[in-house]
């Protein structure tokens, strides 16, 4: 259920530290609708607000430890949270919190800004994406849920950051409230995810599986559906030699470091 402007534009989300006054809507998730908001001294801020009503007992679970999540690490190309608090809504009490806002997410950017054509700064963008999946899984920690949809763009010089952490997979210091998977739950997106993921198997490799996905289609200009789909045969800009990194990417291997792939983004996009 999606939380509609009508029924909370203007209401205040109280948080720890200030109020927030909704004025828009942003766009919603599965597990939250983000609205535009005003803090006391007028400037933007992002507000994510519970709105899985119809799974309350563990989705509020699940997005309180997303909030201790933001809230915890501090990275540059990880979303962090600047408060959080609960908001009534229809008699129930919803948890929230509040980040920056963005200007748009990955997608849109490279549609917008022509940056399959930029090779420069996708290297940029890429290396700031690793950045933050490095701490994450350094962190024993990985997202689960990596899709351009959850990769940010924030502020005047374009700060790539990962957002949307509500089905990451982390250690007991991140979580809030302790939650048992049930068997069943499709922890996964149903574009991005790699053959590993809800088993057993299940590791960081499934972050890069995602990743070298998202670079393939924003680069290429296409989903790459199978194999043999190669970025040098759709975008010339690309050597084939770059094609082995997104291969090796979509293959994952436990012997494979993600330092590895750090370095030969740093080889290649030049």
């Amino acid at each position: 259920m999606m939380i509609k402007i009508e029924k909370i534009s203007n209401k205040e989300l109280k948080g720890k530290n200030d109020k927030y006054k909704i004025k828009d809507y942003i766009n919603a998730g599965g597990g939250g609708t983000v609205f535009l908001c005003n803090d006391s001294n007028s400037k933007e801020f992002a507000g994510k607000i519970f709105s899985r009503l119809w799974d309350k007992k563990r989705g509020i679970k699940r997005f309180k430890n997303e909030i201790k999540i933001h809230h915890t690490f501090d990275h540059p190309n990880l979303i962090k949270a600047i408060d959080s608090g609960e908001v009534k809504y229809n008699g129930d009490t919803l948890p929230f919190y509040v980040m920056p806002k963005a200007k748009c997410n990955l997608k849109e950017y490279f549609v917008s800004n022509n940056i399959k054509n930029r090779p420069d700064e996708i290297e940029r963008i890429f290396i700031e994406i690793l950045d933050g999946l490095i701490c994450l899984h350094q962190n024993d920690c990985y997202h689960r849920d990596l899709k351009p949809q959850n990769i940010l763009v924030l502020g005047d010089n374009d700060k790539i950051v990962i957002a949307d952490f509500g089905i990451a997979h982390v250690t007991e210091k991140y979580k809030e409230i302790s939650i048992i998977t049930d068997p069943e739950e499709r922890l996964k997106n149903n574009k991005y995810w790699a053959p590993e993921q809800g088993t057993s198997d299940e590791d960081y490799r499934i972050d890069i599986y995602a990743l070298g996905l998202i670079f393939h289609e924003l680069t290429a200009g296409v989903f790459p559906r199978g194999t043999g789909y190669l970025i040098s045969s759709e975008n010339p800009l690309f050597y084939k030699s770059f094609d082995e990194i997104t291969i090796k990417m979509t293959k994952p291997d436990k012997n494979v470091l993600i330092n590895f792939i750090f370095l030969l983004f740093l080889l290649y996009l030049d």
